[in-house]
């Protein structure tokens, strides 16, 4: 009886999570996850303005025509999908996995659809009369509790949220009005609260409802928050979007954003003129406006003159003619370097000679595609990085068995693909092909990728393989069993510590190697790379801070992909480069990143210490037309790497710092021309006559003069943070032919792998540790449960008299448990 009383008690609990709606239309609305983007598992994405979705046929297809009228349904499975066309002017809603039903259930031919990208939503209606009005409920778990996943609290009466960045939040003011939405840890509005949730069907309910302008109801019990939408808040909505856009011109004016302000200025005056023309309590009219809001905010966006701007791609051309058409992709995305992905011998593109254990792939053997890249990457100036992996390759089982590492147990998947980081042999080889590349390619950067252990998720461990128990054993003066005993009691071991730390001196030491190597045949080339957002020790046993203290490496690619995280994560990777090394931030736009997103996590990257940011991956990238926004935003001006040619990114960067002071600081009355004519001048000479062996005591004379301008307002943080960045470049490049003078001082102010519907692209098969590692490890931020999808119709209400009952059952049973007991 205790599990039947148990089981309706968990029925309860479960229908808590779904939310009831009401309202006086026969309009639904369905959570979308994306655009033109690639259909995740359990994903729901519109496919619009472009060809075709680039999708198989395992996703179900709703056609929808110019007029907004639902043509044609395809299930999922039916090769019709296959790379379906999309109807000019009109779309394709493509849903996945357990997106499926709820349009399956309640869409049909016939029906009209409308898409609303300003709340993340499909609108669907029987006629074309489709409402943009909603009232609807959800029950909440809590006041001020702990958020889990697929929960929805209100905190109120305190100074934040708390919240950790696994979420999303809508902040309602004391009228009970929506005024800001997303993100987590929100300021909590003086007499009104914060919805917030975690998971991807709460987040979805609140993306699509907690609309800027929407009326938010806390019920009088506390148990339910309730949305409305109504004429009155279709005008709100466009007096909000207006009066965030005003707030954010005049920050960036505060805060000397190198911006075109006479262009800005006038787009915001003509949107002002057509408003008061408008009637705002129309559908059409907030359209009109928000949509010119959006435009106008895409002017807010710096366009720094030095940048790294790049992308992963695994090369699979075999004549010139076909690398001259990726190349040319590299220009009109704007990107200025690229990581071109090979293996670490077996299949490789490279024409390695013979002695070698591995070969080359068939494919290549009559093209040096790697030749090609430079030669023509070079011509248009963009940056070569060759990306090898160190430890994984998906055949190091079949090539070499001899020199894989072990699993803890059988269940592992991945041992079998990564040689082990003890096994000198494996080692050597690795320096030989190395030293082979570095020798014969005139590459700029060499990236380490997969330098690392498998994951280690607390149950599956690596490094019980002969080599690796034997050192370890010598080392700490234990048997070798010891090791086995490890692997059974992992963390619970006393020497589990010194375990993780030895695995992580491993593959520290293999770094060393590789380096020292490099340092020595090549003293030019930069060495990044590519390491786990995830710094958890005994996850991946790399300790990526020390390889950057000791100066082992000159770069980091973090692959800190997923949403909610760029600015915390970049914010931990600058305190590990510091001044030692660049930082550029891995954005995973094969993970189906909104255009939105990725212009976010680019400023995020950049408000944090980032350098730059690298894409994974080309394909995707191409696919979903990923910089398009971009090149309306954040790129839309060239920009050059700061290590291609150092001496061109320094005379870039003080040229932008100059043309910040003229067009920028002065014009709004930061500084006046007198303040600045001193320094301007300095500069303007240092460009002149700047090289790599004056470089640096040149940078240090500059900033010497500018702490001495008045430090009135924040123009004098800006002028320093520009001139650093110059002084960052000169510091950091390997072409530097003198001592490093010390600074002045100016006295100045977890992972999990991604499920995927594969596309057409033949770019599904690259085998990168810039793909596998997806995400952080925060379960609550990974889609693995169904959307909650908001249904105008009576059945929520079937729900909660279901939900009734059970509860009156329930206690009706622990009543009559308790006479009985006494």
């Amino acid at each position: 009886m205790k599990k039947l009383l148990a089981f309706l008690l968990l029925i309860s609990l479960m229908f808590a999570f779904i939310p009831m709606t009401v309202t006086a239309s026969d309009t639904m609305s369905f959570y979308i996850d994306g655009v033109n983007c690639t259909r995740w598992a359990d994903y729901t994405v519109i496919y619009k303005d472009i060809d075709s979705t680039r999708q198989n046929q395992w996703g179900h297809n709703i056609v929808v025509d110019h007029n907004g009228k639902v043509t044609r349904i395809i299930s999922s499975g039916d090769e019709a999908g296959v790379n379906l066309a999309v109807p000019k002017d009109g779309m394709v809603v493509s849903a996945n996995g357990r997106s499926v039903e709820p349009l399956a259930n309640n869409i049909s031919v016939g029906d009209y659809i409308l898409y609303d990208s300003f709340s993340s939503r499909i609108l669907v209606s029987k006629t074309s009369n489709i409402s943009y009005f909603f009232n609807v409920s959800h029950f909440i778990s809590g006041i001020n509790a702990v958020r889990y996943s697929d929960t929805v609290v209100v905190y109120e009466n305190k100074l934040s949220t708390e919240t950790n960045i696994y979420g999303y939040e809508v902040v309602v003011n004391d009228e009970g009005i929506v005024t800001a939405n997303g993100g987590n840890d929100n300021i909590i509005p003086e007499g009104g609260f914060v919805v917030s949730a975690a998971g991807s069907r709460t987040v979805g309910f609140l993306r699509m409802h907690g609309i800027l302008g929407a009326k938010c109801v806390l019920s009088a019990d506390k148990k339910t928050v309730t949305f409305i939408y109504d004429s009155a808040a279709l005008r709100r909505t466009s007096e909000l979007y207006i009066e965030d856009l005003k707030s954010k011109i005049a920050n960036a004016k505060n805060e000397y954003k190198f911006l075109d302000y006479a262009l800005i200025d006038a787009r915001l005056s003509a949107l002002n003129k057509k408003v008061t023309g408008y009637d705002l309590t129309k559908q059409e009219s907030r359209d009109l406006v928000l949509s010119e809001v959006y435009d106008i905010s895409l002017l807010l966006s710096e366009n720094p003159a030095v940048e790294l701007r790049s992308v992963w791609y695994e090369p699979k051309e075999t004549n010139a003619a076909d690398v001259k058409k990726v190349v040319q992709n590299l220009i009109d995305s704007g990107f200025n370097q690229v990581c071109l992905m090979t293996s670490n011998g077996h299949n490789t593109f490279l024409p390695i000679p013979s002695g070698f254990p591995f070969s080359q792939a068939a494919r290549f053997k009559n093209f040096d595609v790697l030749a090609s890249y430079i030669e023509q990457c070079h011509a248009v100036n963009i940056e070569v990085v060759l990306c090898v992996p160190v430890f994984y390759n998906n055949s190091a089982y079949l090539t070499q068995s001899n020199w894989v590492t072990e699993a803890n147990t059988k269940a592992s998947s991945e041992a079998k693909y990564f040689f082990s980081p003890a096994n000198e042999e494996f080692i050597n080889y690795f320096l030989k092909y190395t030293a082979f590349i570095v020798d014969n390619y005139d590459i700029d950067g060499f990236q380490l990728d997969y330098i690392r252990y498998p994951y280690c998720d607390g149950k599956i461990d690596y490094g019980y393989d002969e080599s690796t128990k034997e050192l370890f054993a010598k080392k700490f003066g234990v048997p070798a069993s010891v090791v086995d005993q490890i692997g059974v009691q992992l963390s619970s071991h006393a020497m589990w510590n010194d375990w993780v730390a030895f695995k992580t001196e491993l593959i520290t030491s293999a770094v060393k190697k590789i380096s020292d190597l490099i340092r020595e045949r090549a003293p030019d080339l930069i060495i990044s790379a590519d390491v786990g957002a995830d710094t958890v020790p005994h996850y991946y046993m790399q300790d990526s801070k020390s390889w950057v203290d000791a100066g082992l490496i000159d770069a980091l690619y973090p692959m800190t992909y997923g949403v909610g995280y760029m600015s915390e994560m970049t914010e931990k990777f600058a305190g590990y480069t510091g001044d030692d090394a660049f930082l550029y931030m891995g954005i995973g736009v094969y993970l189906g990143l909104s255009d939105d997103e990725i212009l976010a996590q680019i400023e995020q990257s950049r408000a944090n210490g980032a350098d730059g940011a690298c894409f994974f991956e080309l394909g995707y990238s191409l696919a979903q037309n990923g910089t398009a926004l971009l090149k309306r935003s954040a790129y839309s001006a060239p920009a050059l790497s700061p290590t291609y040619d150092s001496i061109a990114a320094l005379t870039a960067q003080l040229d932008y710092s100059v043309n910040r002071i003229e067009k920028i600081i002065v014009p709004l009355g930061g500084m006046s021309s007198e303040d600045t004519k001193e320094l301007i001048s300095l500069i303007k000479n240092v460009m002149d006559g700047i090289n790599e062996t004056n470089s640096i005591s040149r940078i240090n004379t500059l900033i010497n003069r500018a702490v001495m301008l008045p430090k009135k307002n924040l123009s004098y943080n800006v002028i320093i943070k520009d001139l650093k960045k110059a002084q960052r470049i000169a510091l950091l490049s390997n072409a530097k032919n003198e001592t490093i003078t010390p600074e002045p001082n100016d006295n100045s102010e977890d992972t999990s792998s991604t499920e995927s519907d594969d596309t057409l692209s033949a770019d599904q098969t690259i085998s990168s540790d810039s793909q596998n590692r997806s995400s952080l490890s925060g379960g609550s931020s990974q889609r693995s449960d169904a959307k909650d999808v908001s249904v105008n119709s009576k059945k929520p209400f079937v729900f909660i008299v279901l939900f009734a009952l059970i509860a009156v059952g329930a206690g009706v049973f622990l009543l009559y448990r308790r006479k009985k007991m006494s």
